[in-house]
């Protein structure tokens, strides 16, 4: 059985990573047992998955699965938006192969209600002094899980239909689901399913031996000139590299590492420089004033990608002016609270759909998302930028494109291509996490 892969390196043999999460070699030609690819076998991505783009298979990740089946991609090299994006022009990019060391993190909705919201669209609920951001929010709606029975809702003419889930988008609280007639239907709102009789539960047991990661801060920088976040994050952003200021510190000094619990709740959001009005990933706005839309991509200098509300139409390049800020959630509202704890785990193996199925270190297993998952303290990733130490001088613009598993790295110049294998952590300095 042929499994898709990618060519990475040719050392006398084709190093290839597969979709599965395998690093195989093969001899440099195509022959019976590999053959060049025709079509992809992916059926769709999810929200953050990593892909590639188009013939020059440049390095993105997808921003939006698009209501018409297409999709928005944020570029990683100049963060540039391209909507409207067909299946066939994307394939999946494996960042994490198996057997890599991850930290999962792992969410909880907790129903609750909203008490206030302030101008910067902080969100206060009864669960106490936590604050919430919009996208760590959702209305309290009925969920249901990959493989619960329901009965579908046909939007024309209202018959009940019977039908097994199998894929989810949490997003829009929108189901894919088989029919005992064996036809597919994608986009089916929970609004649209009836009733659920659900045939077994797949939340994993609670991870009891596990201890959860604390929130100490500040560390670093603001901890040695004995600053307190507050007063760190009047001037900077969470995502603003402290390098840039201090030329001490290493390039990556983000002061979301030095500030860990304040910045929080700030989880990817984008500080906006030259404008009114701050706007964050997953805001509620009106388009001129009168077209109900959300945020999907901050793109910088204010400027936005927007998803509309009615028609799903994406729009990008929006300047912000043309954006007003609306509150998604007013007091009084119910509301589940997104509350998460990150553990460490190990890949098994990535699935077909695109999901990592990981081992905890209890022996607990969990099939989770790409945009769950975080390399461990202490390891790179595949497509991190970084600089290599040669003569004693500090070279720039190279990517990682292998990891052995004696923990040395091969490494890709992004502009000659030129590779170098065999390089050991200490000769290797992180500048960019392949991350949103």
């Amino acid at each position: 059985m042929f499994s898709p892969g990618l060519i990475i390196m040719d050392n006398g043999m084709y190093v290839i990573i597969t979709d599965d999460g395998y690093i195989v070699e093969h001899v440099s030609t195509f022959d019976e047992d590999m053959v060049e690819l025709t079509s992809e076998r992916r059926q769709g991505y999810s929200w953050y998955d990593p892909v590639q783009v188009g013939d020059n298979h440049r390095n993105a990740f997808v921003m939006i699965p698009q209501q018409n089946g297409e999709y928005t991609v944020r570029l990683f090299d100049d963060d540039s938006v391209i909507s409207d994006v067909p299946l066939e022009d994307l394939r999946p990019l494996t960042t994490y192969v198996n057997g890599s060391f991850v930290d999962v993190e792992d969410c909880e909705w907790t129903r609750t209600t909203v008490t206030s919201v302030d101008i910067a669209g902080v969100y206060v609920t009864e669960l106490g002094d936590m604050t919430f951001t919009v996208d760590e929010l959702r209305i309290a709606d009925e969920r249901f899980a990959i493989l619960d029975s329901v009965a579908v809702q046909d939007a024309e003419t209202g018959d009940l239909r019977d039908a097994t889930i199998i894929k989810i988008d949490e997003g829009r609280n929108s189901y894919t689901v088989v029919c005992t007639d064996g036809s597919m239907e994608s986009d089916i709102l929970g609004s649209q399913i009836y009733q659920s009789r659900r045939r077994r539960g797949l939340k994993t047991e609670a991870k009891e031996s596990e201890v959860k990661t604390g929130c100490v801060e500040p560390l670093g920088l603001v901890k040695d000139a004995m600053q307190e976040c507050e007063n760190v994050l009047k001037i900077y952003g969470c995502d603003d590299d402290l390098s840039v200021l201090h030329s001490s510190l290493e390039k990556g000094s983000f002061v979301h590492t030095l500030c860990p619990c304040s910045c929080a709740n700030e989880r990817r959001r984008r500080r906006m420089q030259n404008s009114d009005q701050a706007l964050y990933l997953g805001d509620h706005v009106l388009l001129d004033g009168t077209d109900p839309a959300i945020i999907r991509v901050v793109q910088g200098n204010n400027r936005f990608t927007i998803e509309l509300q009615e028609s799903g139409v994406v729009l990008t390049d929006l300047e912000g002016t043309r954006l007003s800020y609306v509150d998604a959630f007013t007091p009084g509202v119910e509301v589940e609270a997104k509350q998460c704890n990150t553990y460490p785990g190990r890949v098994l193996s990535i699935l077909p759909d695109g999901r990592f199925h990981v081992e905890f270190l209890n022996g607990n297993k969990h099939n989770v998302a790409y945009n769950a998952l975080s390399s461990s303290a202490g390891y790179l990733r595949l497509y991190d930028e970084v600089s290599v130490k040669i003569d004693n001088n500090w070279e720039s613009n190279y990517e990682i494109i292998l990891i052995s598993q004696d923990q040395t790295y091969s490494i890709r110049h992004k502009l000659t291509s030129q590779i170098l294998a065999d390089i050991t952590k200490s000769s290797i300095r992180l500048d960019r996490k392949f991350e949103l």
